[in-house]
């Protein structure tokens, strides 16, 4: 009796983790599209990201009983908008950090040392006179 339950609960799994695999091709060319505009390395980091959301997306659909609401364009437009948030699966949303949300909120840009060096020479001056 418990060998069927198992059986059963890993088919139940497998059921909803193909009905994602079928949605997945069409996820993946919304998100190459949506993120055409992106350096190529960052948009493969996005494009996973964007699948990855709605992986969860879909996982919450199905334990709600509602996975004939899944729709591959829905899903990856919603994904790409959370993607655009600032949102990542698994990560908590701090609007103090530099990096997260702070950074679009208040305008700010991160470049590196080497791309400021082009643009201005101040910050070599300030560190030459800091001790």
């Amino acid at each position: 009796m418990i060998a069927i339950a198992k059986n059963s609960r890993r088919a139940e799994q497998d059921r909803w983790q193909e009905g994602f695999l079928a949605l997945l091709p069409d996820i993946n060319r919304n998100a190459r599209f949506a993120l055409r505009s992106l350096r190529p390395e960052e948009r493969q980091e996005a494009i996973t990201e964007v699948v990855a959301n709605a992986l969860c997306a879909y996982h919450r659909l199905v334990e709600l009983d509602n996975q004939d609401l899944a729709y591959a364009s829905v899903l990856g437009r919603f994904a790409v908008a959370q993607y655009r948030a600032g949102r990542r699966v698994g990560s908590a949303m701090n609007s103090k950090d530099v990096l997260g949300a702070g950074r679009r909120r208040h305008g700010l840009q991160i470049v590196g040392l080497d791309e400021a060096h082009r643009v201005s020479n101040r910050w070599t001056e300030g560190l030459a006179d800091n001790t």
